[in-house]
């Protein structure tokens, strides 16, 4: 018969050894495994975008500047001298060029935050790949979509300040 110290003893052992076989990686190059696991962090990605679909913030309280910044430089005001923004140049001329591209709409923007998403998620698992293995690497880029990417107060879509997040 097996005491409860000897159970919790054995359980503890079996989830230690279970995570230790994930975490072990004896090959650090990047292969085809590497993208079956990027893939998956798309499709928790994807699964999220669907629940959350278009309630990813108030766009007037949320983003009205990143709304209206990229239109003003569109119409031929210069950032800092004519436009007040405390961030880099990049994220409000490349919103500007794709408001010159097809039109200004928050679908735009929207699609900004999710290729920056997937991006981020990209550079995310590269860089994890480098320290340690396949899982807990996609375990951390699933949990930065569901916590960051994602969250309801502010997200990668509704970004308050694309400058803070290109």
């Amino acid at each position: 018969m097996i005491n409860e110290n000897t159970l919790k003893l054995r359980v503890g052992q079996s989830w230690r050894a279970l995570l230790d076989a994930l975490s072990r990686d004896h090959n650090k190059k990047f292969d085809r495994s590497d993208l079956a696991c990027f893939a998956g962090i798309l499709a928790s990605l994807a699964a999220g975008l669907v629940a959350s679909w278009q309630r990813w913030g108030n766009p007037l309280v949320d983003s009205g500047r990143e709304l209206n910044v990229p239109l003003k430089l569109l119409h031929g005001e210069r950032l800092y001298s004519e436009v007040g923004y405390i961030y880099g140049p990049f994220s409000p001329y490349l919103n500007a060029s794709l408001y010159r591209i097809f039109h200004p709409s928050m679908w735009i923007l929207w699609g900004h935050g999710i290729v920056s998403t997937a991006i981020i998620l990209g550079m995310t698992y590269w860089i994890a790949r480098q320290i340690t293995g396949r899982f807990p690497a996609t375990l951390a880029c699933v949990a930065i979509t569901w916590v960051c990417a994602l969250k309801s107060q502010g997200n990668y879509m509704m970004a308050y300040a694309f400058g803070g997040l290109d």
